[in-house]
Parts: C-alpha cells; structure tokens; sequence
C-alpha cells in the first residue's frame, strides 16, 4: 500500500491539475472501480471474533463482504438473506440444524438490538466533541415510527445529548424498541452510544455503538450461525474508506494503475470513452499482473459438501 502523497507529482501531471479538492475526488473514484475488478490482497481480511448465544455476530465497520466462515474449526457454508425463503432449504432462522452453516443478515446500525424497551445516551472521548450532532432513528414501545419538534418543525428520529463527561438521554424522546437508523457528525474522538442502564464492564449500558471520528453513517455486517459456538474465523473482503487527506493509504499495490485509472476518468468526463477504456484496461491488467507476481504459488483446493456421507473420513464401517 501508499500513501495519495507518494504518487502526487504523478497525479498532477497526468490530471493537470494541482487542486487537493478535485484530485483526492479522482482518486477515490478511482480506487472503488479498481478495488471492484478483483480481490486484492490489500482488501482482504481475517477476523478471529466471540460468539454470543444468539449465534448472531455483528462484524465490524470494515467488513464489506464475507468471503468463508469458520464456526469454531470447522468450514461451514454460506447463504445469503434469501435461504430462508427456500424451499429446499432449512430455514435456518427458524429451526437448529446440524449442519454448519452461516447466513447473511444484512447491515445493521448498531451492534446488537437490546430484548426490552429502552433509552440511549452517548459517551464522548473528548471534550472537543460537545454538542456534535448524534441522531438516532426507529421505533418507540408502541411500535410507531419516533419523530421529533425541533425549531417549530416536524423531523424524523431524535437527537442524543452529547456533552463530554455526562451521559444523560434526551428528556423529550420516547422509550425505543428497535433502532433501525445513526447519524453522526464527524467529530475529533470515538462517540459511544449506549442503553441508559448500568453496566460495570463498559462503565455503562449495553453497547449499541463506538463510532469512529469519520464515521457518519455507521453500518455493521451481521450473519447468524446455525451451530452453536464460542467462536467464529472470518475471511473478508475490506469496505473502502473514502480517503480525506494526501497521509491516508490506498489499499492497492500498484500506484501506476491508480494513476492510470484517474486518467481514464479524467477521458471520460470529456466525452472521450474509446481513450478512456484503453486507460481502464491497462490499469487493471497492470494491478491484476501485480497481484499474481505477489501471490504465493498456491489456490483453494476443489471443495465438494458431501455432508450425506461420512463427516470423517478416517471413520471406519463395521
């Protein structure tokens, strides 16, 4: 990986221009087409993580997509959300199987979702965030959706009280019953959203959600389990963070692709697609020829689920 300040003279010669504004924009367009062609060694990921008793895991922010799961040792296979609906299939929201196995459960704002009515207040890492906007959205105890009067006006969710070294819920929202919806404004420190209760672990209630200081609109994996376990292994596929600063890394190894890559935009936004194209293909043949001359000379081997016959096959028959 690099850093936008290393590859900087070449992306002012090759745009054009030296605006910070409109080449961190090239960039960042650049890198999500890229990092969308293959999966790159920089975009993956491996997560060790505890399993509650639900055997529903919430990951965290920088999961985007899960690659493999392995449920306490053992490979299990995945699903996505429409499994439940198949008629082939367990159902394995509904029912305990014995198989291994994970389905998706969508993005989710929090981390968990609390079993009984509550109120939310937040915790601030520093004084320098008081007052940052923390707006949570959902349902109250009667199942209506929550909405709020501020400066004479209708609006949706309400917000948290955020002022550093008290934690006290907003007197005028409603008992929640599901959260479905955070925003927050960028702030300087970690935000910590929270249930009102006591808990002598976190200093406070169960823990809905510790936001990053970039983190606006907070979105979390979660997938269900169908063995019960203590732990799970995660292979997966890195969300890509917008970048803000010429500091911040590109997760990609060749930064002549990238630079390629803007140029191909640059053509684009002039009308110039066959130019732009030739851009576009050279800049991933030279990242996916990169990525081979780093790999290691090894694949997945050929995986067949032969789950009716014996599960170990030094088992001998009688």
């Amino acid at each position: 990986m690099f850093t936008v300040e290393k590859i900087r003279p070449a992306l002012e010669r090759a745009l054009g221009t030296c605006d910070e504004t409109e080449i961190l924009e090239r960039v960042n367009a650049a890198v999500e087409i890229l990092c969308t062609e293959s999966l790159y060694d920089p975009t993956r990921g491996f997560v060790d993580i505890c399993v509650g008793c639900k055997n529903t895991i919430t990951l965290p922010e920088e999961v985007e997509t899960i690659l493999a799961v392995n449920i306490g040792g053992r490979p299990a296979q995945g699903h996505d959300s429409w499994w439940s609906f198949h008629l082939n299939g367990p159902g394995l929201d509904c029912r305990t199987t014995c198989e291994f196995d994970w389905i998706d459960g969508a993005m989710w704002p929090v981390y968990t979702d609390p079993t009984e009515f509550f109120q939310v207040v937040s915790f601030l890492a520093t004084a320098e965030d008081n007052n940052v906007p923390l707006r949570v959205y959902g349902y109250d105890s009667a199942g209506l959706w929550i909405t709020s009067t501020e400066n004479g006006q209708t609006v949706d969710g309400f917000l948290v009280p955020t002022t550093y070294g008290s934690s006290v819920p907003n007197p005028d929202a409603p008992l929640l019953s599901r959260i479905t919806r955070v925003s927050k404004g960028v702030s300087k420190g970690y935000v910590r959203l929270s249930t009102l209760d006591y808990d002598v672990v976190t200093g406070g209630g169960a823990l809905l959600g510790l936001y990053r200081p970039r983190e606006t609109e907070p979105q979390y994996r979660r997938i269900t389990l169908s063995r019960t376990c203590t732990w799970a292994r995660i292979a997966y596929k890195r969300k890509i963070f917008e970048l803000y600063d010429f500091s911040d890394l590109i997760p990609l190894h060749s930064s002549r692709a990238v630079v390629l890559m803007c140029q191909a935009l640059a053509k684009f936004d002039k009308d110039l697609i066959k130019e732009g194209q030739e851009y576009w293909s050279t800049a991933v043949r030279l990242l996916d020829k990169k990525q081979r001359s780093v790999s290691p000379p090894s694949g997945p081997s050929i995986q067949i689920a032969d789950r009716n016959l014996i599960a170990n096959k030094s088992d001998r028959l009688e």
